[in-house]
C-alpha cells in the first residue's frame, strides 16, 4: 500500500496554504450550508458524539456541524496551517489541529464529515484506511463530493466538446480546477466502503439539472461562454447543440446578474465609491433579477427532494458506517 510521503504532504500544504491566502473557499452559499444542516438532523445521530470535519477549510461546514448537533465535541482537520488559521477564528468553540497531529494520536471519532475533499486526496485508498483508523464500531461518515456518473447536466455538456470528459485527472471534467485529481462515481465509492469495513447507509445526489443552471449562470455570462463554445465541439450536431445551450444559460446569466453582483458588493466590508455607484445603478433592475434567482432557486430546491436518489447527478452524498469486526 502507498503511503503520503512528507514531500507529499508538504508540497499539498503548501499548494493549498497559497491558495487559502486569498477568498479560496471562503464561504458556501446559504442554501447548500441549510440543506447539509437539514440532513445532518435528519441523521439521527446521538444527542452527545466528538465528530471530525475531515478536511475542514476555512471551518464553514464546521460551523453548521456545530450548530446541528450543538452537544457534541467538534473538531476539524485540514493540512493547510492558513486555512486552520481562519477555521479557528470563524469556530472559537470548535477544536482543530493538522493532519501531522491528527495522525500520531489514536483519537476515535462518533461521526466523521467531509465536503469536497475526497476529489483533492492524492492517494485515495491511504485516506480510507485514515478513515477506518479514525474510527470504531458503528462509526458514521457523511462524504459529499463531485459525481463520476454519466447523465447529468454537466456530464452530457462535456460529452459535447473536444476534450470534454478527461482521463487525466482521472474522469474530470474539462474546466475544473487544478486541485480536482479525481471524480468518483457511485460504485467507486461503494467499493472503498466495502474495501475498507464500511457499508453504505444513505446515498442521494445533487445538481442534476435546474441546480446545475444555477451554478453555473452564477459563475457569469463568461463563464457561459467558455463552458458551451460550439468552436469546440466533437461535430456540427453538437455544435448546434452547444450554440442553443449557450445562448439559454447566456439569458439566464444576464437576468441574474444584477441581484448576484448587488449581494457581492454588499457584502464587502469596505465598500469603495465603484462599489457604491455599481448598486445605484443596478437597483432598478433587481425586481427582474430576484424574480429569476427566485425561481431558479426554487426549481432547484424542488429537484433536490423529488430527484435527490436519481444517480444522474454531478454531486453525491454518501453516508457509510463502520461494521462490527
Amino acid at each position: 500500500m502507498k503511503h503520503l510521503g512528507l514531500n507529499d504532504i508538504k508540497n499539498a500544504s503548501q499548494f493549498y496554504d497559497n491558495r487559502y491566502e486569498g477568498d479560496y473557499m471562503d464561504e458556501w452559499p446559504l442554501r447548500k450550508k441549510q440543506r447539509v444542516y437539514k440532513l445532518l438532523q435528519e441523521l439521527d445521530l446521538p444527542e452527545v458524539g466528538v465528530a471530525l470535519d475531515f478536511g475542514c477549510g476555512t471551518g464553514v461546514f464546521t460551523s453548521v456541524i456545530k450548530q446541528a448537533l450543538p452537544k457534541w465535541q467538534i473538531y476539524g482537520m485540514d493540512l493547510s496551517a492558513i486555512a486552520l488559521k481562519k477555521a479557528k477564528a470563524r469556530n472559537p468553540n470548535c477544536d482543530f489541529f493538522s493532519l501531522d497531529y491528527l495522525t500520531s494520536t489514536s483519537r476515535k471519532f462518533d461521526f466523521i464529515f467531509s465536503h469536497h475533499v475526497l476529489e483533492h486526496v492524492s492517494d485515495i485508498d491511504e485516506i480510507w484506511i485514515q478513515f477506518s483508523q479514525l474510527s470504531k464500531p458503528g462509526t458514521r461518515m457523511l462524504h459529499i463530493c463531485p459525481c463520476g456518473n454519466q447523465g447529468s447536466f454537466e456530464y452530457n455538456l462535456c460529452q459535447l466538446r473536444k476534450g470534454g470528459l478527461r482521463q487525466h485527472p482521472k474522469n474530470t471534467f474539462f474546466y475544473e480546477e487544478p486541485g480536482h485529481l479525481r471524480k468518483l462515481d457511485s460504485q467507486q465509492m461503494r467499493s472503498l466502503a466495502g474495501k475498507y469495513g464500511f457499508e453504505v447507509s444513505l446515498e442521494y445526489y445533487a445538481w442534476h439539472h435546474y441546480e446545475a443552471i444555477e451554478g453555473i449562470t452564477a459563475e457569469g455570462r463568461n463563464h457561459v461562454r467558455y463552458l458551451a463554445d460550439p468552436t469546440k465541439a466533437v461535430n456540427d450536431l453538437a455544435s448546434n447543440k452547444l450554440e442553443r445551450l449557450r445562448k439559454q444559460l447566456q439569458i439566464i446569466a444576464i437576468l441574474r446578474a444584477p441581484v448576484i453582483i448587488i449581494k457581492q458588493r454588499q457584502q464587502k466590508q469596505k465598500k469603495t465609491w465603484k462599489d457604491r455607484a455599481i448598486i445605484t445603478t443596478l437597483k432598478p433592475l433587481t425586481p427582474i433579477s430576484w424574480l429569476t434567482n427566485r425561481i431558479l432557486e426554487q426549481l432547484a430546491d424542488n429537484e433536490w427532494h423529488q430527484r435527490r436518489k436519481d444517480p444522474k447527478g454531478a454531486e453525491m452524498y454518501f453516508l457509510f458506517k463502520l461494521l462490527e469486526h
